[in-house]
């Protein structure tokens, strides 16, 4: 379908940015397009393959980033809607550096050879949320046309990133404000879009959030009415929320919250209802302008899918020939 895929990485202050990430062509190389969110961008990056399924619906890259500090260690990333978004998989055993990847055969299976050992991946289960961690977007917000993981609502109080409050790494992201932010009428939130295999057989989404609720009015009234979610008047209590948007514009209520614990909490929602489905994971806080200021900080997020197991086939061994490499480990 002439779409084409490269990874690059500037030298010389070229003024490219980011200064390294992947470029799509939908046009058989006339045009292209920096793609790459997820991955992080920095000159220090070292691509050293990029594979692409037989089907063409799943893109593979491995990338080696620790160079510029141990914050992204050496992995295979993954994406699964033409090269947009890219989400981390599981490291190496060692934290061997991928040096190359192929597919092993239907999605997630995969070859990565590292460190003088070829590997193969055969779990059901992968990785599927870009920039979970909150770190490889914040340094790319200013570049022009930059692919960034997460879209941000413009709103009266928009979210963005934050490094005051973080549970682990450089940042995590903000909606709504802390005690030290202006207190005026807002939504704020920040999301992202994943398409869920039909096949899928559980989708377990976990992050860590840091809550802040400053309204008096919301003391003791934990429920939230789903009329007001996204709706709310001024006469509606400060709460913090995560939806499933549809393409629709219809929603799901998957957690609300009116919670002032002022801690790093772990939490945990079921999405295998979604098998099948695209849908936005919208993180926010409400803010109704009186009384406190409330937020809440989101960081390390990731969404495990596990697919369902294929039916018993033949075993087709095939000759790996590698040099100077040692057996294959598992």
């Amino acid at each position: 379908n002439h779409t084409l895929w490269v990874s690059y990485r500037e030298i010389e202050a070229s003024g490219v940015q980011p200064e390294s990430s992947i470029a799509r062509s939908t046009d058989g190389g006339d045009t292209w397009t920096v793609t790459g969110a997820g991955l992080p961008g920095y000159y220090a990056t070292s691509y050293h393959d990029l594979a692409v399924s037989a089907g063409g619906d799943t893109q593979l890259v491995a990338l080696d980033p620790s160079f510029f500090s141990d914050e992204f260690p050496p992995r295979v990333y993954a994406s699964f809607d033409q090269g947009v978004n890219w989400a981390p998989q599981a490291a190496l055993p060692g934290n061997a550096v991928p040096q190359a990847v192929a597919p092993a055969g239907a999605w997630p299976l995969l070859f990565a050879t590292g460190d003088g050992v070829a590997y193969r991946y055969a779990s059901r289960c992968y990785q599927l949320l870009a920039d979970g961690s909150i770190e490889t977007d914040p340094p790319k917000q200013h570049y022009v046309d930059a692919a960034l993981a997460w879209d941000i609502p413009d709103t009266m109080l928009t979210a963005g990133y934050a490094d005051d409050y973080r549970h682990d790494g450089v940042y995590s992201m903000r909606t709504g404000t802390d005690a030290d932010g202006p207190n005026i009428y807002s939504y704020s939130s920040f999301r992202q879009r994943v398409t869920l295999p039909a096949n899928t057989h559980s989708a377990t989404l976990t992050f860590w959030r840091y809550p802040i609720l400053g309204d008096p009015a919301a003391v003791g009234r934990h429920q939230v009415d789903v009329a007001d979610l996204l709706a709310a008047g001024p006469d509606v209590a400060d709460y913090q929320y995560l939806l499933a948007l549809h393409d629709d514009g219809s929603y799901d209520m998957l957690r609300t919250w009116r919670d002032n614990s002022q801690t790093w909490t772990e939490t945990t929602v079921d999405l295998s209802a979604y098998a099948g489905q695209s849908i936005r994971l919208h993180f926010g806080t409400f803010n109704n302008g009186t009384g406190g200021r409330s937020g809440m900080f989101v960081d390390e997020a990731a969404l495990q899918l596990c697919l369902q197991g294929e039916p018993n086939r033949p075993r087709l061994y095939l000759p790996l020939i590698l040099r100077n490499l040692v057996p294959a480990a598992t």
